[in-house]
């Protein structure tokens, strides 16, 4: 009996055995499948929100370059408008054209100008609007969903975990079911395809889809039931760690993802202002070809007299604009009420060429006159019905069909009420409607699949059982940990419907249902936030059930109301600017520049039929003369000196033609013979009493005279001796100011002393040459300073501090080494340089900045410096040093603004960090105050060196003995720079000048060291 016993014992236990290893084998497979899975789906996720930050970029650049390159061709025709209203306006060089022609002119250019500045605004406001909204949802959107830590660490499995899983898994049969039911994911939209197919023609019926049921004929792929880790993973990974079963995904098929959703409602507050931008701009455009069409009429006619120009020219800019107009409209789109009508307007220049040819006709009759004011009338009835036309176009299309979304093409919905007439040529683009098949929203998805816990839910079984058909409950974390989390984030969910922005868009129902919803979360909260770590699974079950409830009520009102405006977080901040302003305020301001336009043609065009009634300016006090010709400070107007175009009668010295009459040939010479005979002076138009009656007669006579006078050579012309007296009188001026500008000159040139030439004394016959060093300076090298230390080591520097030093010898050549100094550059040129005696190089800036150089000499072609610790030398703002010299505790300093004194500075006994106090002043020889002079200091003594004869003068600083270095033999073109002070000889006192000597060729300088 215990022999069965033992074998049935010894063979359950290698069966369980078995099993163990079999399932433990499956879930060591399982387990790194899980963590790759979730890496590779985060990959996929981060790349299509990606192409999601694409989307919204492509989208709103379409609208920014298009408003940006419109910005600049509008301002670009603005700048014209303002050239073509100003210096190059028609009447600028020359007569005047008639006035209803300048008021064509004037007012094409202003309805222009108009046009294209609310075009400017409004493109503007698009382009701004546009990219404040792509920020706005790239910044808080859509964003890249990079997992958390967390998130990292629950995809991630161990070999442990096999020992927390259930008995079930752990030693299941194989082929039998696992203890956990397969996940119930969210459906898929598998059919969009068979949708498609059913929508391509009506009547015929569409093939239906059969495709292979995966639940039924793939079993190898998919079970009904999965293993305790598969769950945890469609729970931890997808579901974010909450299981419920009470998921509601509201989502729509074939629903477009949200960044599509967000940025049209954000299009809805700009694609106004794009499209009557666009719109604006054509019409401005249009208006200017019309300016510049009349400025070519009138120039033409007005100035060139070229008949047959004005009638070909502005062909080429009505054909231009017919042609502009023909590639922005669609022709015959939409119902309009003026069909075709602007071919009227594009005529009406004609009528102008018209007018203006009978205005400008030699003879007169009343036919004519009557003729050229219908032309006018029908030229500004013309642009009238051109302004209608442009609001016929331009009003909006209140019955747009749907348009089909097909790729390439553009695509806006069927509410934005855009005119049909430039219906293809606006370039919109507007998300799409719906998905394309075959094009899967992995965010979406993801979303659906946290709503509805990745299908899995967990139910909660009381006593008795669970009745068939029962509603599952959601299940919350049963700890009290757990309880108080999940009470903390309904808690975050209910302050975000607080938000001051959120609860203003809130119904009054919504906020009484969400007010009282508030209050349970508050009680039960309370609960809550009461429970000890030790309270029982039934208490902890009920709070958990009234905290279910409570989410349940906040999901349906978040169903219900939509959180959040478009591409913002809270309320629009464009709100306030909507609330105030019409949803259609483009067009409103549209239309309101259209009418503008069509109203001031409008009254233009019957100004002209009054003027045309009661006569040509005559509402205008006119003169007689234009304002460029009138002398106001030499004549004196005289009410008998102004009169109007219908007068025949001109002042004799009226300076116009007139062409009011026309005289023949055979009368020029009496009417000559007339102005001379008789006198006028508009001045003292009753000089004799006696004779008035005749004086008046003889003015008139005059007065017609004269003005028939100027006809025949139609330019300014004498009237006898007093015209030419009165012309010469207003010449006196200009020729005393000729007179007073040529005598200053010759008292200039008197007065001036000739040149001084720069002399340099010859050297005598047999005169000791100076003798010089034998050094071999660098090529292209300038020295404007000289240092020496002991008796044989010289070093010479740039203002730049590039520098070349030498040990000299008598006899040898020596080649001179060159170096940089480091520091410079950051204080500007240098004033003066010192090598003292411990080694230290000290420098001195034009600016009045010390660097101290430590060590024994450059090293390796570099000599590094840093500023001084010393305080800066005096030197006053805005002041320059011309050349300074600076020892240890001594520094000599010459200003560019007094360049006949040196002053002398000294620092105190108490330490370096003392200001510099003054020591006194020394003044320059007079032949040193013309020229150069180069400070250095040897001891206690200053040396100065002029840079003209090259004496060098030694001044003691301690008991102002001095003495001086006799200058060297004169040598053509040469200058000196600086000197030092050397011992050729024990005991000796030397000195060594820095010069530089002209070349033979003229061009080029090269430095020398003269010894003495």
């Amino acid at each position: 009996m215990h022999v069965p016993a033992a074998v049935a014992a010894t063979g359950t236990a290698l069966t369980g055995k078995w099993l163990f290893d079999y399932n433990r084998a499956n879930f060591q497979n399982d387990v790194p499948q899980r963590f790759a899975r979730f890496m590779s789906s985060r990959n996929m996720l981060n790349a299509q929100v990606g192409q999601y930050r694409q989307d919204v970029a492509g989208l709103v650049t379409l609208t920014t370059s298009k408003m940006d390159a419109m910005s600049m061709m509008i301002t670009l025709i603005l700048a014209v408008n303002a050239a073509l209203s100003d210096a190059g306006r028609i009447g600028m060089h020359g007569a005047a054209p008639p006035q209803w022609l300048c008021g064509l002119y004037s007012g094409c250019i202003a309805s222009s100008v108009l046009l294209m500045g609310a075009a400017l605004w409004l493109s503007m406001h698009a382009s701004l609007r546009a990219q404040c909204a792509m920020v706005s949802l790239l910044t808080r959107k859509v964003r890249l969903p990079i997992p958390s830590m967390a998130q990292l660490d629950n995809a991630r499995g161990t070999g442990s975990g096999f020992e927390q899983q259930k008995f079930g898994d752990i030693f299941r049969v194989p082929f039998m079911r696992h203890p956990e039911a397969a996940p119930q994911p969210p459906e898929q939209s598998d059919d969009e395809d068979e949708v498609a197919v059913k929508g391509k023609k009506k009547g015929k019926k569409a093939s239906k889809a059969t495709g292979p049921d995966v639940r039924t004929d793939f079993p190898s792929t998919t079970r009904d039931t999965v293993p305790s880790w598969i769950r945890d993973e469609q729970v931890v990974d997808k579901a974010g760690g909450v299981m419920r079963a009470d998921a509601m995904d509201d989502a729509e098929d074939h629903e477009v993802p949200e960044h599509f959703q967000l940025l049209a409602k954000a299009q809805e507050e700009w694609w106004q202002y794009d499209v009557y931008a666009r719109i604006l701009m054509l019409f401005g455009t249009i208006q200017f070809l019309f300016a510049v069409t009349y400025y070519s009429i009138g120039t033409t006619m007005a100035e060139l007299r070229g008949f047959w120009i004005s009638w070909s020219l502005p062909m080429m800019f009505l054909v231009g604009q017919a042609l502009i107009l023909r590639l922005d409209i669609v022709k015959g789109a939409g119902n309009h009420l003026l069909p075709h009508a602007e071919w009227f307007g594009h005529l009406a220049p004609y009528f102008a060429i018209g007018a203006t040819t009978l205005e400008y006709r030699s003879t007169y009759h009343p036919e004519n006159v009557t003729i050229t004011w219908v032309l006018v009338f029908l030229c500004y009835a013309g642009h009238f019905t051109m302004a209608l036309r442009m609001l016929d176009l331009a009003w909006p299309d209140y019955n747009h069909k749907d348009m089909p979304d097909e790729a390439g093409k553009t695509w806006w919905p069927s509410h934005w009420t855009v005119p049909s007439a430039f219906g293809k040529n606006l370039w919109l683009l507007s998300p799409p409607k719906k998905m394309e098949p075959g094009e899967h929203d992995l965010l979406h998805e993801m979303e659906s699949l946290q709503r509805s816990s990745a299908g899995v839910t967990c139910r909660r079984r009381r006593k008795g059982g669970e009745a068939e058909g029962a509603k599952p409950l959601r299940m919350v974390p049963s700890s009290p940990e757990a309880l108080k989390s999940e009470s903390a984030r309904l808690e975050s969910s209910f302050q975000g419907w607080f938000d001051e922005s959120v609860w203003a868009q809130v119904p009054e129902d919504g906020q009484r249902g969400l007010t009282t919803l508030w209050g349970q979360y508050v009680g039960t909260h309370g609960q809550i936030n009461q429970l000890a770590e030790t309270s029982d699974e039934k208490t902890v079950a009920k709070l958990s059930d009234a905290l279910t409830e409570i989410a349940e009520s906040l999901a349906e009102f978040e169903a219900s109301n939509k959180r959040g405006e478009g591409a913002y977080t809270g309320a629009s901040p464009f709100k306030e600017f909507g609330t105030k302003r019409a949803p259609d305020l483009p067009w409103q301001l549209a239309r309101i520049a259209i009418c503008t336009v069509a109203f001031q043609f409008f009254y233009l065009g019957w100004a002209m039929v009054v003027e045309s009634v009661v006569g040509v300016d005559q509402f205008v006090k006119f003169p007689g003369e234009p304002p460029w010709i009138r002398d106001q400070k030499y004549r004196t107007w005289q009410p008998n000196g102004f009169h109007t175009s219908k007068d025949l009668t001109l002042p004799a010295n009226y300076r116009l033609f007139a062409l009011s009459r026309a005289v023949a040939p055979e009368e020029q010479h009496a009417t000559v013979n007339n102005n001379n005979n008789d006198n006028y002076d508009i001045n003292n138009n009753n000089s004799n009493n006696n004779n008035s009656k005749n004086n008046n007669n003889n003015r008139n006579k005059a007065n017609v005279t004269a003005g028939e006078a100027h006809v025949a050579g139609a330019h300014r012309r004498l009237t006898g001796a007093e015209a030419a007296v009165q012309d010469l009188m207003k010449t006196l001026p200009q020729l005393s100011w000729l007179s007073d500008a040529l005598q200053k000159q010759v008292d200039l040139s008197l007065q001036q002393a000739p040149l001084e030439m720069l002399s340099v004394e010859a050297p005598s016959f047999m005169a000791p040459a100076a003798r010089t060093a034998k050094v071999t300076w660098p090529a292209l090298f300038s020295p404007q300073h000289l240092i020496c230390r002991g008796s044989a080591v010289v070093a010479a520097l740039t203002s730049h501090g590039f520098g070349a030093w030498a040990q000299l010898h008598d006899s040898e050549q020596v080649k001179a080494t060159p170096f940089a100094i480091e520091g410079l550059a950051n204080f500007g040129p240098l004033a003066g340089a010192t090598w003292t005696d411990a080694g230290t190089l000290l420098l001195v800036t034009k600016s009045g900045e010390s660097l101290a150089c430590p060590g024994q000499g450059p090293e390796g072609g570099r000599w590094s410096c840093s500023q001084s610790t010393a305080s800066k030398l005096p030197v006053p703002a805005g002041a320059r040093l011309a050349s300074a010299a600076l020892s240890e505790r001594a520094a000599a300093l010459i200003y560019e603004h007094l360049p006949a004194m040196i002053f002398l500075f000294k620092l105190p006994a108490a330490g370096l960090s003392a200001d510099w106090v003054p020591a006194g002043e020394v003044h320059l020889p007079p032949a040193a105050q013309e020229g150069f002079a180069g400070l250095s200091f040897a001891g206690q003594e200053l040396l100065t060196v002029m840079g003209g004869s090259g004496e060098v003068h030694r001044r003691n600083l301690l008991d102002g003995r001095s003495s001086w270095h006799a200058p060297p033999p004169p040598a053509a073109s040469r200058e000196f720079r600086s000197s030092c002070a050397f011992e050729p000889e024990a005991g000796s006192a030397g000195v060594l000048r820095l010069a530089l000597r002209q070349q033979n060729d003229g061009h080029s300088w090269v430095a020398e060291l003269i010894l003495e």
